[in-house]
């Protein structure tokens, strides 16, 4: 969700049907991706990622 007040992208959970998916390096990144152009297009300054598993994922997101 966008918190307008703090102009951050929260995503308040997040979890992975299959834990091996949070291993794999090219869903990391495409996720990465995904989240980057998705926060850009709202226009998001920061990103709240604290739900976010594995921690692989969650510092491949605040890049």
């Amino acid at each position: 969700k966008l918190d307008r007040t703090t102009n951050t992208l929260v995503l308040p959970g997040f979890w992975l049907e299959d834990k091996a998916t949070g291993r794999d390096p090219e869903f990391i990144a495409a996720m990465a991706r995904g989240i980057a152009d998705f926060k850009a297009f709202l226009g998001a300054e920061r990103l709240d990622a604290r739900a976010v598993l594995p921690v692989a994922l969650r510092a491949a997101m605040k890049r």
